[in-house]
């Protein structure tokens, strides 16, 4: 049940593993780390059980612990089933943790919850910057131009002594992500938030003056 893909320091640091047969018992009467206090908030929280989340985003409610064979691994089953006497006592972290990810990185339960929070923050939040209030939003030109802007452009942009970049500089160099000039990332245009009045409709915009070559002056002849 715990995250395969996190290093040993880290998971030994923020999960408990079980106490060993004939070890002496812990003197706090619950446990402190990372999973209990998770557990526990959800109870603090009053929390729905496991399967009403699973409903919740779209899946068959289990309502057995034999309904969980294909959901749950063997051995996060036994021992799930002998920690709660009903599935609908399973708690939502226990069980969305013990969900097979199927290939990716989160469970279904965990990945559909997450989208469900992270959109509505951003719905929620009325300057999101893609909001359609025309009172805070931006035009269309606007967010054109905002969509533009990545890290890799952020960073060459920022950086004097920079050259070349990834696109997708997060990422390791690949085929598919190679080294680019950063002259030849994106880069946004600030035109579109330039006010429109009659000075600036008919006013030219000013070109920068040459630099003049500085020619050697020959030596004067001394009379």
């Amino acid at each position: 049940m715990l995250p395969t893909s996190s290093p040993p320091q880290l998971s030994d640091h923020l999960f408990e593993r079980p106490a060993a047969a004939g070890a002496p018992a812990p003197a706090a009467p619950c446990g402190l780390d990372l999973v209990s206090l998770n557990i526990q908030r959800g109870r603090d929280h009053g929390l729905p059980p496991y399967p009403a989340w699973r409903q919740h985003c779209g899946f068959d409610r289990p309502t057995s612990f034999d309904d969980l064979k294909t959901v749950f691994d063997n051995s996060s089953l036994s021992r799930i089933s002998k920690i709660y006497k009903n599935v609908d006592d399973i708690d939502l972290y226990t069980g969305a943790l013990a969900e097979n990810p199927n290939g990716r990185l989160l469970s279904p339960t965990l990945t559909c919850l997450i989208a469900d929070q992270f959109l509505r923050l951003k719905i929620g939040d009325r300057f999101w910057y893609e909001t359609s209030d025309e009172t805070v939003g931006f035009t269309v030109e606007q967010l054109a131009e905002i969509r533009k802007t990545t890290l890799a452009g952020v960073i060459c942009a920022n950086e004097d002594l920079l050259d070349q970049a990834q696109p997708r500089v997060m990422e390791a160099l690949s085929a598919t992500n190679p080294l680019v000039d950063c002259m030849e990332l994106p880069q946004p245009s600030f035109d579109p938030w330039q006010e429109i009045t009659p000075e600036t409709a008919t006013k030219k915009p000013s070109k920068k003056p040459k630099k003049s070559k500085k020619t050697k002056k020959s030596p004067s002849k001394k009379p």
